[in-house]
């Protein structure tokens, strides 16, 4: 087994005994907390075609031993670009939190049902993706588990080489204002609220109004920070993480560790701010 913690702000390469997977962490100082630090950990794929046991010694090796905390997970977004050819493979991003026994009690992930399509709309204009279809489908929302998150993410890395999966921790403290009764709370109504899911804001069909998206990056946003956000519905899911991890960490610590762990690769800055959700008035 190896351990995820580190001398002086060095980064550090693991690789398990089994040679399953290898790490690389990082940890930032946190506002408020000058004990306690933040971690991001990037975990590779080394050995294809055990995916059962990678994923059991993942949680065994990585999320057991934090205890009281928080993680937000993030598989990249990939905006492949070829010729005349472009696609996106969206990510994804997810939450949860352990407590004093390392346990899992709460966890927010939203995904497509892609079986039960609801709807076609207009998709909200957006320069990253003007080569990509002017639509986007709405469809019926499907929460996973932990347990499937993680074998949905070694499936990807089983297929795509050196596709990582990184983990955002923060410890549960009062000096970072995470409420845990609030997070699961909103999880909750968000699981019994069942809002249709889709990748990106749409117009409405009936005028020039907006609607922004509901996706893994808000149900995410929404958990840990309160129900009545809307910012990072829209953004790739490295920005989305990052975005929510500035609440807690220390600016230009953080940005150290996200370059070194190569988490901001890859994004494309969503160029729509919350004006860009006002509707359209004509005369």
């Amino acid at each position: 087994m190896f351990k995820l913690f580190f001398k002086n702000q060095t980064v550090v390469k693991n690789i398990s005994n089994s040679r399953m997977f290898s790490t690389f962490h990082k940890e930032f100082g946190l506002v408020n907390s000058s004990r306690q630090n933040g971690k991001i950990v990037k975990v590779l794929l080394s050995e294809k075609d055990k995916l059962q046991d990678s994923r059991e010694k993942i949680y065994k090796d990585i999320i057991l031993p934090h205890k009281n905390c928080l993680f937000i997970g993030t598989t990249p977004t990939v905006h492949y670009k070829q010729d005349y050819l472009q696609s996106i493979y969206p990510g994804h991003n997810f939450s949860f939190m352990t407590d004093n026994n390392g346990s899992v009690t709460a966890s927010v992930s939203k995904r497509p049902d892609t079986s039960k399509p609801l709807a076609l709309y207009k998709r909200i204009p957006d320069g990253r993706l003007s080569n990509l279809p002017s639509s986007v489908r709405l469809y019926a929302p499907l929460y996973t588990s932990l347990p499937e998150d993680l074998l949905k993410w070694l499936e990807r890395a089983n297929r795509v080489s050196s596709y990582p999966l990184y983990l955002h921790i923060f410890p549960i403290t009062p000096k970072l204002a995470i409420d845990v009764h609030q997070y699961k709370t909103n999880i909750n109504y968000l699981l019994q609220d069942k809002h249709p899911y889709s990748l990106f804001s749409w117009v409405h069909p009936e005028g020039e109004r907006f609607i922004r998206a509901s996706n893994c990056n808000s149900d995410v946003q929404k958990a840990i920070f309160g129900l009545d956000l809307h910012e990072v519905q829209d953004m790739f899911c490295q920005e989305a993480a990052m975005t929510m991890a500035l609440q807690f960490a220390k600016p230009e610590e953080y940005q150290k560790a996200v370059e070194l762990l190569g988490f901001n690769q890859g994004i494309e800055k969503s160029p729509l701010t919350s004006d860009s959700y006002l509707p359209a008035f004509t005369a």
